[in-house]
């Protein structure tokens, strides 16, 4: 695709980066439309401590 590999490795990690924040906006969407926001904060909060511990 690009004439320099390095032009190219850079592009990749860029791509990369933009998917990952993407993902990352569509899960925090999601789970502010959940109507059960205390269940899982609370599920959250559980296995938090439970890897803590």
């Amino acid at each position: 695709m690009f004439e320099d590999d390095e032009d190219e490795q850079t592009y990749s990690k860029l791509r990369f980066r933009e998917r990952r924040r993407s993902c990352r906006h569509r899960y925090v969407e999601q789970q502010a439309a959940t109507e059960q926001d205390g269940v899982i904060c609370s599920q959250r909060l559980s296995l938090v401590n439970w890897i803590v511990e």
